[in-house]
């Protein structure tokens, strides 16, 4: 989170300059970082348990929690940058519904997970709610009556679906095979 820190203050320098500069940035930073993001999270979810067995034998490293925590990481892009939008366009009192909306969902998804695996609720249910949370900010901040900023977006759209996916498949893929 801490190297999206110059991002918001870039995105409020642009901003006074222009809001179409703004999101210019905003695109090109969530593209940039999405390139690396999934490919780092991919890369940390299968060769993590190595490094902890290496460097920390007598742990007992779950792969499940482990691929759980790090697919809520993949979502930090939209999460920074969109909320960042959200509090340059002033709209505060709906950033901190989504923000609520986020915890609420990721608390009641974490109950009923673990209803049926306890071990895995908090952590699955957390990235739950991380995903609620991108979706509702990547939905308000994509309602710009301008042509451009559409554009702009839809451009976003295929990378959070993309981020979806990959999410699904790390879940399917850890929970009904055992791991990556």
């Amino acid at each position: 989170a801490s190297l999206f820190l110059p991002v918001g203050v870039e995105m409020r320098s642009r901003h006074a300059k222009s809001g179409l500069h703004t999101l210019e940035f905003a695109n090109e930073i969530i593209e940039r970082s999405t390139k690396w993001t999934i490919p780092t999270i991919l890369l940390a979810i299968i060769s993590a348990p190595f490094f902890f067995r290496l460097c920390f034998p007598s742990y007992h490293i779950d792969s499940n929690l482990l691929a759980a925590t790090l697919l809520g990481i993949a979502f930090y892009p939209f999460l920074t940058v969109l909320g960042n939008l959200m509090i340059i366009r002033k709209k505060f009192i709906l950033y901190i519904f989504f923000v609520i909306m986020g915890l609420l969902t990721s608390s009641v998804s974490a109950w009923l997970i673990d209803k049926l695996s306890p071990t895995y609720g908090a952590a699955y249910g957390q990235v739950i709610g991380i995903m609620i949370y991108a979706i509702l900010l990547f939905w308000k901040t994509s309602d710009f009556s301008d042509e451009i900023y559409k554009k702009i977006w839809q451009k976003k759209a295929k990378a959070l679906a993309a981020l979806y996916m990959f999410s699904g498949l790390v879940v399917v893929a850890e929970i009904y095979f055992g791991g990556i």
